[in-house]
Order: structure tokens, then C-alpha cells, then sequence
């Protein structure tokens, strides 16, 4: 009897695993990405994304925003630091059934950085080391960067002659799209409203207790791009 519920055990395991393998569960993508430890996700395929270190991303065209985000000192002997972001950049690449590692320089200071930004160094491996061939774009916007929506903006881009644009996409965001201004009941509206003021509220609290400098430094990343 040991034997018999020992054997049911080892089958039902491998059973169980096979059954996972196979039944078509979105965890188990085709394509996965690993990021350095510095450059983050912010958008894939058309949509909005959490800030992910990781992408699993389907098999085929895919097109993802990223972004350099970490504490830089501005000089080599600098022991203080600043958080500091990158300019975003779309980029465009084919793959299948992969497992891909993204590779860009170690950048430690601010001049590294803003070397960076106007030449971005980013490569795409596969897992024996070849290098993809991949099409980069800096996604530029005007004005305030933070709390950006790169749905709506990589709708205008994939609908550009750039490199990195994809037609596919550029109608991806039709899903999302609000409803009417008629459906939008009173409350909803209100709650939108609380929430912008919120956001608006808490970037003020923090500006006025900057120093001067940080303050000079904020109003150089808003209008920088």
C-alpha cells in the first residue's frame, strides 16, 4: 500500500506539472526580459505598466518604454547623492520564445548620465550572448514629467515614421479609452478631482521644504526634455 500511495504521490505531482505547463496560464510568457538593476519598465506594448525590474512579454513585435531611475552624485568625489531619471525611450524589438538580458553601462554620476541620455547605450542579448537588433527613440514631452500617461503618448508616437514606432499599437489604446463626459456620474468626477488635488497638494508640500538648490534642480529636471 506504501508503494502504490508512494507511486499515486509521484505521479500526481509530474501530472501536475505537466498540467501547468500546458494550460495556457499568462504567467508563462514567451519572451522574458531582464533589466540591469537601474533601468526600469514604465510601459509595454501600448500600455501602462507598474514599474517592473522584469518584462514577460508574448512572442513576435514588442515595444517597451524605459527609463534610468537611481541616486547619482554629481561629482566622482561626491559622497551625497540625489535620485536622479533619465529621458524615456521607446524601444522596438523581434523576438521568440526567449529569454533576453538587457545590458547598458554602470552609471554612477550625473554627467554620466546626461552623456547617456543624449546617446543612449542600450543592447538587447539573447541567451547565448547575440546581440538583437533593436530600434531606439527617446519618447519626448514637454513640460511636467511626473505622473505621465505613456498610453496616450505612444499612441501619437506609433503613429510617427520613427523606427521604433509600431503600427500595430497605435490603436491599442481604443480599449481604454474614457467613456463620455454624459456617462461620467457626479461623484466619479469629484473623486477624480480630489485625487489631482491630492497629487498637486503633495508636490507643493515637498517643494517648500526643499533647499534652494533642490528647488533649482526641480525646475531643471521639469523643463529639461
Amino acid at each position: 500500500m506504501k508503494k502504490i500511495a508512494k507511486k499515486m504521490i509521484k505521479y500526481g505531482i509530474i501530472g501536475g506539472a505537466v498540467c501547468l505547463l500546458y494550460t495556457g496560464n499568462p504567467a508563462w510568457a514567451d519572451v522574458t526580459l531582464q533589466l540591469p538593476q537601474n533601468i526600469t519598465i514604465l510601459a509595454e506594448n501600448g500600455k501602462n505598466t507598474k514599474m517592473n525590474k522584469r518584462a514577460s512579454l508574448p512572442d513576435g513585435d514588442n515595444q517597451i518604454v524605459v527609463q534610468f531611475q537611481g541616486e547619482l552624485s554629481r561629482k566622482h568625489e561626491d559622497k551625497d547623492a540625489d535620485f536622479e531619471y533619465s529621458d524615456t525611450f521607446v524601444i522596438r524589438f523581434n523576438a521568440l520564445n526567449q529569454t533576453l538580458k538587457m545590458v547598458t553601462p554602470r552609471i554612477n554620476r550625473l554627467l554620466e548620465l546626461e552623456k547617456w541620455n543624449k546617446k543612449p547605450d542600450i543592447r538587447i542579448l539573447d541567451s547565448a550572448g547575440r546581440e538583437l537588433d533593436i530600434q531606439i527613440a527617446r519618447l519626448k514631452k514637454d513640460g511636467f514629467q511626473i505622473f505621465r500617461n505613456y498610453e496616450t503618448e505612444l499612441e501619437a508616437f506609433n503613429k510617427t515614421d520613427s523606427p521604433a514606432a509600431v503600427d500595430t499599437l497605435s490603436s491599442v489604446s481604443e480599449d481604454s479609452v474614457s467613456p463620455p463626459a454624459a456617462q461620467v456620474s457626479p461623484k466619479n468626477q469629484s473623486q477624480s478631482q480630489d485625487k489631482t488635488d491630492m497629487a498637486e497638494d503633495m508636490l507643493d508640500y515637498w517643494y517648500q521644504q526643499a533647499d534652494e538648490e533642490a528647488k533649482a534642480r526641480f525646475k531643471q529636471r521639469i523643463n529639461k526634455q
